[in-house]
């Protein structure tokens, strides 16, 4: 044996090889066909595709707000679904660019924690279909790919496609053939805030054409200049009587960045009796009172909800829900329950309140009463000791005095705001 034989290490050797090896020693060495991967190659996406408009509800906690944001890795609720769209092959991708061929809008925007219940998205989707005639049959639509029970199986379970429309045609759009959105804030009445106040406050809002800027984020890049709104419907109804839960019910055209917070915050002044519902009126009074905004701070994010989307041509869209499609060879997994795992979420939530008065009856703070035979919780405002600002989410901000509104600080106006965006741009451009 030479040497280099010697060296060998066969134990590191795979079963092929020594076989080889060993053939080569007999003489009856013959050549050993390997198998060589193919690289796989991509299908073109040559389909047809179709306007689907979708409505669909989310839990808006585990997400920053619903749009999808291009170059980031921001989770959000658009992103979820058009990553399982991908997935499907329902779209080829969803950059930017794609997303402006699919033809694709949304109705209200939410951000970063805000829930929805009746959400609307439309783009174009893969069909099932072969023909483009075939697509335009509305006899068709309970043959076309069930896209609820398909997507349904691949989203997380704080998201829910629940109604999808085939018969809307290509002027529709999510966003401007909305008539009105319907937003609500949930909150906890308690026994000290004036309920009355709160819906005379709301009454305030009403009308075409209000000047909503002192109600609202300012952000310069938008370069709004124009913060005119419609509230059609503006009220405080009761949810839950048991735990005085109530919400503001409220419907406009459409709105602007954080309105609804901001005048649930103003709302809130009112109800723990910092201000008077006259404010309202003098907040939109730009002429002559408040020109800019005063400093306050918006309410909490998740107690509100883009509860229901009304279109102009609502008598016309034709709804299909789950069980509305036919029973087809559609091979994609549906792996939920829908029944089942909304309930579950429901039930969780449920047990996890129960849990949490267990918590506050073995640790009371003074300022909260807890009536263990009806296991009613409250706030006792003259045991908080100080003074504060009610913010939705059940934390009170101490204050050391109360500053009522026209004496506090103003915010820029939107005209500087804007003004200061437009240099910054400007200025960013000549460097370059």
């Amino acid at each position: 044996m030479t040497n280099t034989a010697a060296k060998l290490d066969y134990q590191s050797w795979d079963k092929k090889d020594l076989i080889a090896k060993i053939m080569k020693l007999e003489g009856t060495e013959t050549p050993v066909k390997r198998k060589t991967k193919s690289l796989k190659v991509d299908k073109d996406f040559d389909y047809l595709t179709r306007k689907v408009v979708i409505k669909f509800s989310y839990l808006g906690y585990n997400y920053s707000g619903l749009a999808y944001q291009a170059d980031t890795d921001v989770e959000t609720v658009e992103e979820t679904i058009f990553r399982v769209l991908k997935q499907k092959k329902f779209i080829k991708d969803y950059d930017p660019k794609t997303l402006a061929k699919l033809n694709f809008s949304r109705c209200g925007r939410t951000d970063k924690g805000v829930s929805a219940m009746n959400q609307v998205i439309s783009l174009d989707l893969r069909s099932c279909l072969k023909t483009q005639e075939e697509i335009d049959n509305r006899d068709n639509d309970v043959k076309e790919i069930n896209y609820i029970k398909a997507l349904n199986g691949s989203l997380p379970n704080d998201i829910w496609l629940h109604s999808v429309s085939l018969n809307c045609d290509s002027s529709f759009d999510a966003r401007f053939s909305c008539a009105y959105r319907h937003y609500r804030y949930y909150f906890k009445l308690e026994k000290h805030m004036n309920l009355e106040s709160m819906r005379e406050g709301c009454r305030n809002f009403l009308g075409v054409d209000n000047d909503f800027r002192n109600f609202c984020k300012i952000d310069g890049s938008k370069q709004i200049v124009s913060y005119k709104r419609t509230i059609i419907h503006c009220d405080i109804i009761l949810v839950n009587e048991h735990e005085q839960v109530y919400c503001l019910d409220l419907k406009g055209s459409a709105f602007l960045w954080h309105q609804v917070r901001c005048m649930m915050a103003v709302l809130f002044e009112i109800a723990e009796g910092h201000e008077q519902p006259s404010i309202i009126k003098n907040l939109m009074d730009v002429e002559n009172q408040y020109p800019s905004k005063p400093d306050y701070t918006m309410a909490n994010d998740t107690p509100l909800v883009l509860y229901d989307c009304i279109f102009k041509n609502e008598d016309d869209i034709k709804w299909m829900r789950a069980n509305d499609f036919e029973n087809s060879n559609e091979t994609i997994a549906f792996k939920k329950a829908t029944n089942d795992t909304v309930y579950s979420v429901y039930y969780q939530e449920l047990i996890k309140l129960e849990m949490s008065k267990n918590l506050i009856k073995f640790n009371i703070p003074e300022c909260i009463t807890f009536d263990d035979e009806n296991r009613k919780v409250s706030f006792d405002k003259k045991a908080f000791g100080s003074n504060y600002i009610n913010l939705g989410d059940g934390k009170h901000k101490r204050l050391s005095k109360l500053t009522p509104f026209h004496k506090r600080n103003r915010q820029r106006a939107f005209e500087e705001v804007n003004q200061k965006w437009r240099d910054k741009k400007k200025a960013k451009k000549e460097s370059s």
